[in-house]
């Protein structure tokens, strides 16, 4: 079965969109830890509130 250009278009979007989202969440991750290690998260003056939570 030969692909076609527009196949092999949206298959290189998709991958695309996939390293972009996973890049996103391994930052994500990262911030997220530093804000938890954080010596103002154990002191209670971190900028996470209890909505920040909930959400």
């Amino acid at each position: 079965m030969t692909r076609s250009h527009e196949y092999q278009r949206m298959i290189a979007a998709r991958d695309t969109t996939e390293k972009r989202l996973k890049e996103l969440e391994r930052r994500l991750r990262e911030a997220a830890s530093s804000a938890i290690s954080s010596s103002a998260a154990h002191r209670g003056d971190s900028a996470w509130r209890k909505s920040d939570e909930a959400a």
